[in-house]
């Protein structure tokens, strides 16, 4: 299903080849092998790179993964349906610098990862139980990109990037004796085939006693989705234009202000089958961000964020959806110390304690069968808590905690306990440093019992993890990482929260990585 979810971008991008050749011209590569005790796993990652002098650069990378059935802490298969997992991926990118300068430079980049997921839930929500799937991805990307970044002009520097993306999707009813109108649904193959031309630029510059770093750009994305195989999910073409500009503006050396603006204008149309509707929407979506430094190593910050999902192709048959979108407010304050020789010389403690509230209306995404049951509001706040503290003899110690509360409203006006919202969590992590050699840790995880309606429907649980980092400065292995870990020390049989089945019990990993 085409999905839309609130949030963020995760932007991934490639490492060039000048990054494992430190551009020098040559070859340089990087080879990693890990093994996994459960399930008999394997991952094999191939990186080669190649710099022929100051103005070509070529990278390839081959990625295969494999994983057979694992066991869970009582000893329980898990998902042995499943069979084992056999995961191909490779890229190749190569990148040229041109100009008086080398101001210019040009990338192309070709990459296909297969994914496969054996007997899993259909619905990736968990709202609705419409049994489970085997489910087969391969994605092909192409991107071509080119920046010119001049040296004398900090004004200016400009990225256009065009990329295209082949999906197909292919899943299958591990149920076959399912109603028909159930095996049309969970049959269903989909094709997307996505074309992004995207032009972006990064200003310094500065007004008066405020510095400012902007960022603003302008793209244009089409999504082609063909009619499910078995006819369950609609075929449309999505057309979407946005602009956005993001100031973040330095105050002097303590106050920073940081205001986002996007506006993003859509028309959805659907496949020529019996006729062709098409549906237009835009919105206006920003936020605001602030941060105060004390010389003392104490800051302050918060942030306000409003957020749309516009409708979605699988909303095209339904006259209300597709004329809703989904709506969101985010915001977040907090505090935040950094500083050296606390408690000790040469010592380091840093920290960050935020609280969050979203609020999330006119939802589409929650939709039920039953009429009245569909989720339109969730509200959701919290804290996060993280810390890391070191000293000079080597020794450290990081905490993480997430603690949060979620209530819902469903078209019948009914308030419950949000179905979506994971268990609270402490996770903490002590351990040892011997110069850049030897690297120890222990870790633990800790999940408190979560209650629904004042009854525990999930409980909780406590993980060891074990690792030790192995970095040779010297000799043959010098250039070379070991890592040997144990997962799961105490073979616990536990189920996570928002999880379908049992985590993987105890689990040894090796792994050998080196650079040539």
């Amino acid at each position: 299903m085409d999905q839309a979810f609130f949030g963020g971008v995760v932007l991934l991008e490639t490492i060039d080849a000048s990054d494992l050749t430190f551009g020098e011209p040559g070859f340089a590569g990087r080879q990693t092998f890990e093994f996994n005790s459960n399930g008999d796993g394997f991952v094999s990652s191939t990186t080669l790179a190649y710099q022929s002098d100051d103005n070509a650069e070529f990278l390839f990378n081959y990625t295969r993964r494999m994983l057979g059935v694992r066991t869970d802490g009582a000893g329980n298969e898990i998902n042995p349906n499943a069979g084992s997992i056999d995961d191909p991926s490779w890229l190749l990118k190569g990148k040229f610098y041109f100009g008086d300068s080398q101001e210019h430079n040009l990338s192309v980049s070709l990459s296909e990862t297969d994914q496969e997921t054996f007997d899993v839930p259909y619905d990736t929500f968990g709202t609705a139980n419409f049994g489970n799937v085997d489910r087969t991805i391969e994605n092909q990307v192409a991107t071509l990109r080119y920046n010119f970044n001049p040296t004398a002009n900090d004004l200016v520097d400009f990225a256009v990037e065009l990329t295209y993306s082949d999906e197909l999707v292919f899943s299958q009813a591990v149920d076959r004796s399912l109603a028909a109108s159930d095996l049309a649904l969970l049959d269903a193959d989909n094709q997307y085939q996505t074309t992004t031309l995207r032009f972006k630029n990064t200003s310094l510059f500065s007004t008066g006693a405020v510095d400012h770093k902007l960022r603003s750009g302008l793209e244009f994305i089409k999504r082609e989705r063909t009619d499910a195989s078995a006819g369950s999910a609609p075929g449309g073409t999505k057309d979407v234009v946005a602009v956005f500009a993001i100031d973040e503006m330095q105050f002097g050396e303590n106050f920073t202000l940081t205001p986002a603006l996007r506006y993003e204008s859509q028309t959805i149309t659907q496949a020529a089958v019996n006729g062709s509707d098409s549906f237009n929407h835009d919105a206006v979506m920003g936020g605001i961000s602030a941060r105060y430094a004390f010389a003392n190593g104490w800051a302050v910050y918060g942030s306000a964020a409003y957020t749309e999902n516009l409708p979605i192709i699988d909303d095209i048959e339904n006259p209300v959806l597709i004329n809703q979108s989904e709506k969101g407010t985010i915001y977040e304050i907090g505090t935040t110390f950094d500083r050296k020789n606390v408690f000790t010389p040469g010592d380091t403690l840093a920290f960050r304690l935020g609280y969050y509230k979203q609020d999330l209306h006119d939802l589409t995404t929650y939709r039920g069968f039953i009429p009245g049951t569909s989720v339109i509001e969730v509200d959701r706040d919290g804290w996060e808590f993280e810390a890391a503290y070191a000293m000079e003899t080597g020794f450290y110690v990081d905490v993480n905690a997430h603690v949060s509360d979620g209530t819902s409203l469903n078209e019948s006006g009914v308030i419950a306990d949000w179905q979506q919202n994971p268990q609270d969590t402490v996770r903490l992590t002590i351990g040892k440093k011997w110069e850049q050699e030897w690297d120890v840790s222990w870790e633990t995880e800790f999940a408190a019992d979560y209650e629904s309606a004042g009854v525990v429907t999930d409980e909780g649980y406590t993980v060891h993890n074990l690792r030790a980092t192995w970095a040779p400065q010297h000799g043959a292995l010098e250039g070379s990482t070991i890592r040997f870990g144990v997962e799961n020390v105490t073979d616990i049989d536990y189920t996570p929260r928002l999880s379908t089945r049992a985590a993987t019990g105890r689990n040894f990993k090796v792994s050998l990585s080196t650079t040539f």
